[in-house]
């Protein structure tokens, strides 16, 4: 009948809210109330829907909760101070309780913050130094928003340590410090490095002069730990050193460049600091890599004579090389599958090494002292092709080293003084000296087998 109802209260122009109960309401309009002050006339068609835009005024403000007076809208902070805090009041005064508030700090706040007229307080505490501007706005007591807006400007001062003279002379500080310590420490590498080339340069004559000494036995069994692997096992890691030595002098000088220049960005200081990072610890890793292997040369062989062809009767020769690990091999059976009458021209003792590693394979890692074991030796030749098969039925090789077992220094016993380099001796002969291929067929519980092929030219030499 009056379209939309709505709530009306006091002031909205009602002077009393106690009726009679016989209240007579007559038809049409306007309509009548009977109270206990008097008639109320009510026409619902003069309402009008409240428009007021209340302003919004700054009532207090503190700083560290000390009163500061403003005589204009703007609020310095001083560096020393915790936060500020304003007070505020929408002036739609027709009802006070009913106005809400909304303030935002641009510079810090993202979005509207909203209170009720319990709440026209806001607080702010360690702002970064910086220019903010407040603003605050309300509702009339309908509950729509008023597009007049307090606006107050405030300006955080900034403690000498956030001043911008004094971060760029923090950085300037930390630069200079990382560049020191990374040429002192680049520094120190490299004489290491040096020394430590002289010192694998010296032991290196040291060594080969104790080669010259020893008989031809001792050198097969020399050659058998050092010939191919020792040399680029050390060249490796010290070529690495020098390297990552270089590209961090270079990227050094890069750095100072920028700096001298001031062009030096955050972005390739970090970068200069990753790449330190990973040149000196390559550099490091290298380095004591280097020295483990210096403090492990007992000895090395250089012997051309591994390349020298011979015409040998391969099953005698088996049988001979079997004689020469005398008492050691007595308590085993060893099985020689071979022609008799089979006559090869091939690198006689290049075989003879990795047989002779083979062999103490067997005994060192796969029988035990007081357990007779079996191995057998079986050697065929087809088309020029030599295939020899070695296996034994020892305790075979561990599953963790079967990936890496012709790598250098691989060994399962290195505390009873085998280095880990006779697999990998074996390797180097078989495929660089011999030009074939050896690799592991078999390794569980019940041994191991190893298959060895290689070319070779039947008949006697010429």
């Amino acid at each position: 009948m009056f379209g939309s109802a709505r709530h009306r209260v006091c002031y909205d122009g009602y002077q009393f809210l106690l009726y009679t109960h016989n209240s007579n309401i007559p038809d049409g309009l306007p309509v009548w109330f009977g109270g206990s002050e008097g008639v109320l006339v009510v026409q619902p068609n003069k309402f009008e829907k409240w428009r007021y835009e209340p302003k919004v005024q700054l009532t207090q403000a503190t700083i560290d909760d000390k009163p500061v007076l403003l005589s204009t809208k703007n609020m310095i902070i001083p560096s020393k101070a915790k936060g500020f805090s304003v007070e505020f009041s929408g002036l739609d005064l027709s009802s006070p309780l009913s106005v809400k508030y909304r303030h935002k700090l641009n510079g810090f706040d993202t979005e509207w913050r909203y209170s009720d007229a319990s709440h026209r307080k806001v607080n702010y505490t360690n702002l970064w130094p910086g220019n903010y501007r407040l603003l605050v706005q309300s509702t009339n007591r309908a509950g729509q928003w008023s597009p007049n807006t307090l606006e107050l400007t405030i300006k955080v001062l900034p403690a000498f340590w956030q001043t911008h003279w004094f971060i760029l002379l923090a950085l300037i500080a930390v630069v200079l410090a990382i560049f020191s310590i990374v040429k002192l420490r680049t520094h120190r590498l490299k004489r290491q490095a040096k020394q430590l080339e002289q010192e694998v340069a010296s032991r290196t004559q040291e060594l080969k002069a104790v080669q010259k000494s020893l008989s031809e036995k001792e050198k097969m069994a020399a050659l058998g730990h050092m010939v191919a692997g020792i040399a680029h096992e050390i060249n490796t890691p010290l070529g690495i050193s020098v390297t990552a030595s270089s590209l961090l002098q270079e990227t050094t000088n890069q750095l100072q460049l920028q700096f001298e220049h001031k062009s030096l960005t955050s972005a390739q200081l970090q970068q200069f600091l990753q790449q330190s990072q990973e040149n000196l610890a390559l550099l490091m890793s290298n380095l004591y890599r280097s020295a483990d292997l210096v403090q492990s040369f007992k000895e090395v062989a250089i012997d051309a004579t591994m390349e020298v062809v011979e015409s040998v009767n391969v099953y005698q020769w088996l049988q001979q090389r079997i004689q020469l690990l005398g008492p050691r091999i007595q308590p085993h059976q060893v099985e020689i599958i071979c022609p008799s009458n089979l006559n090869l021209q091939l690198p006689a003792k290049a075989l003879e090494v990795v047989l002779m590693h083979l062999l103490n394979n067997s005994l060192i890692h796969g029988f035990s002292k007081n357990t007779p074991g079996k191995i057998g030796i079986s050697f065929e030749y087809e088309a020029q092709q030599c295939t020899l098969l070695y296996q034994d039925n020892g305790s075979g090789v561990a599953v963790d080293v079967t990936e890496t077992l012709f790598d250098p220094f691989v060994t399962t016993k290195r505390g009873a003084q085998c280095k880990g380099l006779g697999l990998h001796l074996c390797y180097n002969l078989v495929t660089q000296v011999m030009a074939g291929q050896i690799s592991l067929l078999q390794s569980n519980g019940n041994g191991a087998q190893f298959h060895v092929t290689f070319p070779a030219q039947s008949g006697n030499k010429s």
